[in-house]
């Protein structure tokens, strides 16, 4: 009697062990199918006011990416050597927006990025008038670039165009 009471212990803890199991699985898939799909809205949403077509990028890198001009950025120069180091090998990718120019986004704290714009052709760097805490949806033949609607922050989405050598806002 006392080996089936055992088996039958050991048997109920490894159903309620999988029964554990069985709703994690759900759980997570449900929150990845939730997550998909709201990111998924996003992407769809995100160009319902301004196509990225509508800002082709006029401007073509030829050759390999310039140096970082960072001489005359005392933004860059406060950056952590190691944040500098990180910029300097990514734009070594080429161009990943507006066609001649790398877009990064460098963390300024806790919901907060600073965008700028780096001139592959001759290193400078235009950094963008705002810290968007959402990020931004850009491509690499368009000059537009969207801010990203943060509910949390109160934020709404906002258009940026590079132009000129510098970053203007749209309405």
């Amino acid at each position: 009697m006392q080996a089936t009471r055992v088996t039958i212990c050991n048997s109920w803890r490894r159903f309620r062990a999988l029964k554990h199991d069985v709703k994690s699985i759900v759980g997570f898939l449900s929150l990845t199918a939730l997550l998909a799909l709201s990111i998924g809205i996003s992407s769809v949403n995100a160009t319902d006011a301004r196509q990225f077509a509508d800002y082709p990028a006029t401007e073509k890198l030829s050759g390999k990416p310039a140096k970082i001009d960072s001489s005359s950025d005392d933004r860059f120069q406060a950056l952590r050597p190691v944040v500098q180091e990180i910029i300097a090998e990514d734009i070594a990718k080429g161009p990943n927006f507006a066609g001649a120019y790398r877009l990064i986004e460098v963390g300024c704290g806790t919901a907060c990025q600073n965008i700028a714009a780096i001139d592959l052709r001759n290193g400078k760097i235009i950094w963008a008038p705002i810290a968007p805490s959402a990020g931004v949806l850009f491509q690499s033949d368009s000059t537009l670039i969207i801010v990203k609607e943060d509910k949390h922050h109160n934020t709404p989405r906002r258009y940026l165009v590079l132009q000129d050598g510098a970053f203007r806002e749209i309405k």
